[in-house]
């Protein structure tokens, strides 16, 4: 028995020896195990004096890790303080940031290999968002909250309703107005715009945002309701396009690099990008939407003699994209095409520009047409534009246009036409002068016309006098 109790006494002694009275030392050590424990976040506040206890229980990467999420979290704390303390402001200017990257995606995505970034439009797009969008959209958002404050799914459509009756019409008409302001057209042409566009425009607009509305209403705190693109601008351009837009014509959709059947039909050209001319518009260089337009034209004109094409036909071409263009891309279109000796193309795309309300004639634009058939030996059509010519109303006084025409129809040996274009300068009240009187009895010389001479010596002579010292001074420059 005593052996027993001596090994017991040795067992307690060695193994489990007897708890030794606690310390100050030790209640700090349970004081800093227990707030680490049960408060992981304020491991670094608490452990100042056992610096070393601290940072070597805590591996290295969660202090770059925490401390990027807490640059994160900081940008998002200040963000929605602004939003908060100034939020027409932050709003506004959101919005512009949100079109400026919009428009230059959309811009990267359909420019052409040749064309140039349009930056008057992203500026044109930047303003609206800031000037328009954002503060409009911050009251529209206060507006609705405070009427509609729920946010059930009923209450949600009627949100949704509300926007897409009210505001999505207001928004777009002030964006069609605004940008075609901005490109020089008149209040008559913006009416005509706006009647032409802002239905289709909404009727498209049905297929997405409401499901944007509708998450925007229901999920989205009022104070948080960020500016969003609510009108048909470069991200809806794209979605059409891109998405589900496209062509009802074009009803497969094709990987990258396989062909079909109608790839044989189509040759396209390439030539180096520094030789290619700079546009002919003076001060302005052809849009994005003009470009794709005729690319368009061209490609649905070349397609006409070929049955197995799935592309839009030109019928469709002017009804989608080049009756949409504002004024000054639609006469950039036509200038272009001129350019470009498409003289099919040109005399279309001058019917459809007859027919706009905007339209004034002018002697100036049917001599460079009748300049470009002449030279491509196209004398019919030219025959069938100046009988056009004859038949317009309001034809504006530039008579150095009258001598451009009467110099291109000399040029062509069409005495005839140049005699009748003579006569029509006259009958509209436009006097000639003396480059007038000087191409034609110039011409008439060369070409051996004696009696049509003397009939252009004689009316001359009635303004100028018998001895038409203009003319002599001329071979005096000349020899």
């Amino acid at each position: 028995m005593r052996i027993i109790a001596s090994i017991n006494r040795f067992r307690r002694t060695t193994v489990c020896p007897s708890p030794q009275p606690i310390t100050k030392h030790h209640q700090q050590w349970r004081r800093i195990y227990t707030r680490t424990h049960h408060h992981p976040g304020n491991v670094v506040r608490v452990s100042k004096t056992p610096r070393r206890f601290c940072f070597s229980s805590i591996p290295s990467h969660s202090y770059s890790s925490s401390s990027s999420s807490d640059s994160r979290m900081g940008f998002l704390k200040w963000y929605l303080g602004m939003l908060e303390s100034r939020p027409v402001i932050t709003k506004a200017i959101t919005s512009s940031l949100i079109y400026t990257a919009a428009d230059l995606t959309s811009q990267i995505i359909t420019l052409p290999p040749a064309g140039s970034f349009d930056s008057a439009r992203t500026l044109r797009m930047a303003g609206f968002g800031m000037l328009l969008v954002g503060p409009s959209q911050h009251l529209w958002f206060n507006f609705i909250g405070r009427i509609l404050p729920k946010r059930d799914v009923v209450t949600t459509l009627k949100k949704l309703c509300m926007g897409q009756a009210l505001y999505g019409p207001c928004l777009n008409g002030v964006f069609f107005s605004y940008n075609a302001a901005l490109q020089g057209e008149s209040g008559n042409e913006i009416v005509a715009r706006l009647k032409r566009d802002l239905l289709p425009t909404l009727m498209n607009g049905l297929m997405f945002w409401p499901m944007c509305d509708f998450l925007t209403y229901k999920v989205i705190p009022v104070h948080l309701q960020l500016p969003k693109i609510r009108h048909t601008g470069p991200w809806e351009k794209q979605m059409l396009s891109l998405g589900f837009g496209s062509s009802s014509n074009n009803k497969g959709t094709r990987k990258r690099g396989t062909t079909t059947s109608t790839d044989s039909c189509i040759r396209i050209t390439m030539k180096d990008r520094s030789k290619n001319r700079k546009p002919l518009q003076r001060g302005r260089n052809l849009s994005i939407e003009a470009i794709q337009t005729i690319q368009a034209l061209k490609r649905a004109a070349a397609a006409q003699d070929r049955p197995c094409s799935e592309s839009l036909s030109l019928e469709g071409v002017f009804s989608s994209k080049f009756i949409r263009l504002l004024k000054l891309d639609t006469m950039a279109v036509l200038h272009e095409l001129l350019r470009q000796n498409e003289c099919l193309l040109v005399l279309k795309v001058f019917k459809v520009v007859q027919n706009e309300h905007w339209y004034k004639p002018q002697i100036s634009l049917y001599g460079e047409i009748i300049s470009v058939l002449g030279s491509n030996e196209l004398y019919d059509k030219v025959d069938l534009v100046f009988t056009e010519l004859k038949t317009e109303t309001g034809v504006e006084h530039d008579i150095e246009g009258f001598n451009v025409l009467l110099e291109n129809l000399m040029s062509f040996d069409m005495t005839e036409l140049a005699m009748e274009c003579f006569s029509l300068m006259k009958s509209l009240g436009h006097e000639p002068d003396k480059s007038s009187f000087r191409i034609l009895i110039n011409g008439l010389e060369s070409k051996g016309e004696a009696g049509l001479l003397a009939i252009v010596r004689q009316e001359a002579e009635k303004y100028y006098g018998e001895h038409l010292a203009f003319l002599e001074k001329e071979e005096l420059v000349g020899s």
